[in-house]
This record gives C-alpha cells, structure tokens and sequence, in this order.
C-alpha cells in the first residue's frame, strides 16, 4: 500500500502499477518522494544491476492490519 492509501494491484480494474511483477526476491524497489511541485510520485529503483532481457519485480510488502477485512484486498 502506498502513503496515500492506494493498494498496488491489478484486482478490479487495478490501477497505474497493475503492470507489476510481484515476488519475494524482487530485484527493484519503490519509493516515493515529491516532485518539484509538491506531488507525491511514484518511483522504481534496481536494487543490483540488471540484465537487458531480465524480468523486474517489486514487493507490494502489503501489510493487513489484524482488524481489515481480506474482501478490501481482492
């Protein structure tokens, strides 16, 4: 999930990030710093150098609080 409340995924229509490979030994990752105007924007980052042809993943790292319905997640 990201600060602003968006949940990265590609369930019921998704939304920018849907493209994503998830995994959990992903070879980038994301931050999120403001832009020169104020906007919170979304980037990614190798984590080692990366091959021409290879496939890039990311960790949603998504943490549920105890209390969330699994439904809010789908």
């Amino acid at each position: 999930m990201l600060s602003d409340g968006i949940t990265i995924g590609a369930v019921r229509g998704g939304n920018a990030t849907r493209h994503l490979n998830r995994s959990c030994a992903p070879n980038r990752e994301a931050t999120e710093p403001y832009d020169d105007t104020g906007r919170l924007v979304l980037q990614f980052w190798a984590l080692r150098k990366l091959k021409a042809d290879e496939e890039l993943f990311v960790h949603y790292r998504l943490q549920a609080e105890a209390a969330s319905v699994p439904a809010n997640y789908l």
